[in-house]
C-alpha cells in the first residue's frame, strides 16, 4: 500500500469551516455525512469488503465478549499495578482491579481526560520505563503545557494491526495509494498510517 502526502497552501482559522472544507476535500464530505445522520435521513450501509484477520474478526459474538472481559480485566490490574496515577484514580472512584468481572462494569472505571497529560507532563502517566519507549508524540502546547504520549513497541504493533483491519474492511489493498491531506502538524493518525505503508 502507497500512502501520498500533501500539504495546504494556506492555513485558516479551524471555525472558518467553509473555507477549510475548501482546502480538505474530505471535511466537506464529513460534514454532509453529519447532516445525513443529524437529520435521520436514510443512508445505505457499506459492506465489509475483507477482513484483514477473519479469525478475529468474524469470531463468534460470545467469544469476543469473553476475550474483551479477559482483556479488559487484565489491562485494568496492569495499570494498577504499574501506575501510581491510576492507583489513585481508582482509589479515588472506590474501586480495585477486583471489582471489573466483565464488560458491563465499564461504567465503574474512571475517565482519563486530556487535562490529566497536562497535569502530569511529561511522563507521569506512563506504566512502563522510559527504556521501553520506542516512539514519543508531543503535541506543540500552543493551549498551555504540551501533552506528551509515549509508544512502546507493542502498542505500535497494535496500533498498525487496527490501522490495516480498518483499511481492509473498506477494501484498501497492498496496490492501493491513500492521499493523506495534512497541515504542518502532523497528527498521529497519518503517522499510524505511515506505519502501515508495509501492511
Amino acid at each position: 500500500m502507497r500512502i501520498q502526502f500533501f500539504a495546504p497552501k494556506h492555513r485558516q482559522d479551524p471555525d472558518d469551516t467553509d473555507n477549510v472544507s475548501q482546502l480538505f476535500p474530505p471535511l466537506a464530505a464529513l460534514k454532509k455525512l453529519y447532516h445525513l445522520f443529524r437529520h435521520e435521513r436514510p443512508f445505505p450501509l457499506i459492506a465489509m469488503s475483507g477482513y484483514w484477520d477473519p479469525h478475529v474478526e468474524r469470531m463468534p459474538l460470545e467469544d469476543l465478549h469473553k476475550l474483551q472481559e479477559d482483556r479488559l480485566k487484565s489491562i485494568v490490574r496492569y495499570v494498577y499495578d504499574h501506575s501510581a496515577f491510576y492507583r489513585q484514580r481508582f482509589k479515588e472512584a472506590g474501586i480495585e482491579p477486583g471489582d471489573i468481572k466483565s464488560l458491563g462494569d465499564l461504567s465503574k472505571l474512571p475517565f482519563t481526560k486530556k487535562a490529566d497529560l497536562r497535569d502530569t507532563y511529561p511522563t507521569g502517566m506512563f506504566s512502563l520505563p522510559k527504556s521501553s519507549v520506542v516512539r514519543y508524540h508531543v503535541s506543540s502546547g500552543t493551549t498551555g503545557k504540551p501533552t506528551v504520549v509515549g509508544y512502546t513497541k507493542g502498542d505500535i504493533e497494535t496500533w498498525t494491526e487496527s490501522l490495516a483491519r480498518g483499511l481492509t474492511s473498506v477494501g484498501l489493498g497492498r496496490d492501493d495509494t491513500i492521499r493523506w491531506p495534512m497541515a504542518t502538524a502532523f497528527s498521529p493518525e497519518g503517522w499510524g498510517c505511515t506505519m502501515e505503508q508495509s501492511a
